[in-house]
């Protein structure tokens, strides 16, 4: 059996993240590439058109994202 922490060596930090973002579901990979977007102090109008979504999901997201913080 293979250890997949080190196929074709060791992987990185960044390696891991996309490992991880691909093996997401398509909803949460949205959900995720919105949030990493925001937190980099993008608008809700350029995540929009850089992940292909309405603005109105960009902002559904990023309200339960808001909500789950404050829990």
């Amino acid at each position: 059996m293979t250890d997949r922490s080190h196929i074709g060596g060791t992987l990185n930090t960044d390696a891991l993240a996309r490992l991880h973002f691909h093996a997401l579901e398509p909803a949460e990979q949205a959900a995720a590439a919105i949030q990493r977007l925001a937190a980099t102090g993008q608008g809700m109008h350029t995540i929009a058109h850089a992940t292909g979504l309405s603005v109105e999901m960009v902002r559904q997201v990023l309200a339960a994202t808001a909500r789950e913080a404050s829990a």
